[in-house]
């Protein structure tokens, strides 16, 4: 079905049938599985939702269902954690069927903050509204971007009759589709009126579906619990989840077998980062887990808390080397910024011989220009005189950081401590990096007047 309701038809099988029929003639034709390479399962988060699968998020109105998902739209979008659980860095397609724009965006302001490039929210207040399961647009950014494609309700993602199980069957075909193009497809989804129930309609919903969510909420607490009521690929899990929706907020108060998971993980990260390129038989030996449980978790973990390297018949597995980018020590760019060099006090080091300054290699500068440095220690912190002379101000400050220790060592009372403090900045373009604070004056220049600062304990 197009996103204008009228029928689409696309003839997968067909297509399928050619691709298959080129290469497989026989039973002997058939590429034995054990001898394939096939990618180990893919957490977008961890342990909870996977590249290939499609999870049913069943919740009754009123539970914080769409919030809870808007939540992990995000933190799989910016790469951070969901429910305390490891999220990886993907696209996210959140095709909302149901909610106004303004509600969205309130929403997404408080958690979010800003703008997400990863993060598209395809509402019915656009011109074009979000296309329905079975529309070729659907299936085409599925296979292009590999995103977290999630449907928000699911009732209003299809036009087929939902205890019907023949069109149901086909609309849960098409959502398969999806799956192989390598999307994470979850669908928000309401239950029956009987008690206990999973989700409203056609069994053939919950049959064709890999993972199943059931979200409740206390009357008298407004505690969130989320249960995992099925799971093809691993242990099913129950949480509880306090929510504070001022600020966009949900933090999990109870979850016995998160915890274990979360607990076994880091066993194993903390091994891996003390003895890079462990094998598995290595790691199983250390870990003092069983071997299939082992193997699991380092499947799960891959790509996301270490990296996964063959070598011939063996896997070794290496911490994952965190990316250059804006953090502490650079400025924005992939550039790092030269720290400020400091002058020692007088409580480190021989108190009897002032420290000898190492030599220093002066930096070579990225510009043609080059900055004057002082001939005598390299140091690029010159202070200009109103006569046109340079003052080295690290050579001054060593000059009285050596007086202080003369006048220290021939007095000194007992309860009074003097305190050096000095700073020799960098300069590069005009500009001052430091990456601590100089108890100096930074001029408009852009050179450095440091000063010397004295404290009675």
């Amino acid at each position: 079905m197009s996103s204008n309701g009228s029928a689409v038809h696309i003839d997968f099988d067909s297509h399928l049938t050619k691709q298959i029929a080129s290469k497989i003639f026989h039973f002997e034709d058939v590429p034995d599985v054990m001898t394939m390479e096939i990618p180990p399962i893919d957490y977008l988060v961890d342990g909870m939702i996977s590249r290939g699968t499609i999870t049913l998020w069943t919740g009754t109105d009123g539970t914080a269902k769409t919030f809870l998902a808007q939540k992990m739209a995000v933190a799989v979008a910016t790469g951070s954690e969901f429910l305390g659980r490891r999220c990886q860095q993907a696209r996210v397609l959140y095709c909302d069927y149901e909610n106004p724009s303004f509600a969205v965006r309130e929403r997404l302001d408080l958690m979010a903050r800003g703008p997400i490039s990863g993060l598209k929210v395809w509402g019915t207040w656009l011109q074009h509204p979000p296309p329905q399961i079975g529309s070729e647009l659907l299936l085409a950014i599925a296979k292009e971007a590999r995103p977290l494609l999630i449907l928000d309700p699911f009732r209003y993602s299809h036009g087929a009759e939902e205890n019907d199980s023949t069109e149901m069957s086909a609309v849960m075909q098409q959502l398969t589709y999806c799956k192989a193009a390598g999307c994470a497809v979850v669908l928000l989804h309401h239950p029956a009126k009987t008690e206990g129930s999973t989700g409203r309609g056609s069994s053939a919903i919950r049959g064709a579906c890999d993972v199943a969510l059931l979200q409740e909420m206390s009357d008298e607490t407004g505690l969130i619990t989320l249960k995992c009521v099925k799971n093809r690929f691993g242990e099913r899990s129950i949480c509880t989840i306090r929510p504070d929706y001022e600020v966009g907020a949900f933090e999990v108060t109870d979850s016995p077998e998160f915890t274990k998971r979360s607990a076994e993980m880091d066993k194993l990260q903390q091994l891996i980062s003390e003895t890079p390129g462990l094998t598995q038989n290595l790691i199983y030996q250390k870990a003092g887990m069983r071997k299939s449980r082992v193997i699991e978790l380092l499947k799960a973990g891959k790509n996301s808390f270490w990296e996964e390297l063959p070598e011939g018949r063996s896997l070794r597995y290496f911490p994952i080397v965190p990316k250059r980018g804006n953090n502490q020590g650079n400025n924005g760019t992939t550039a790092g910024v030269l720290s400020c060099s400091i002058v020692p006090t007088p409580y480190s080091g021989n108190k009897e011989q002032p420290p000898q300054r190492t030599s220093k290699s002066v930096p070579e500068q990225p510009t043609s220009k080059s900055l004057p440095s002082c001939k005598t220690c390299g140091s690029f912190a010159l202070y200009r005189e109103k006569d046109g002379s340079f003052t080295c101000e690290t050579c001054t400050s060593e000059k009285a950081f050596v007086k202080l220790m003369t006048e220290n060592k021939a007095t000194e009372p007992n309860r009074q401590r003097h305190h050096v403090t000095a700073t020799a900045a960098q300069t590069l373009q005009g500009d001052v990096h430091c990456e601590q604070q100089p108890h100096g004056q930074v001029h408009a220049d852009g050179d450095v007047k440091l000063q010397t600062t004295e404290s009675i304990a």
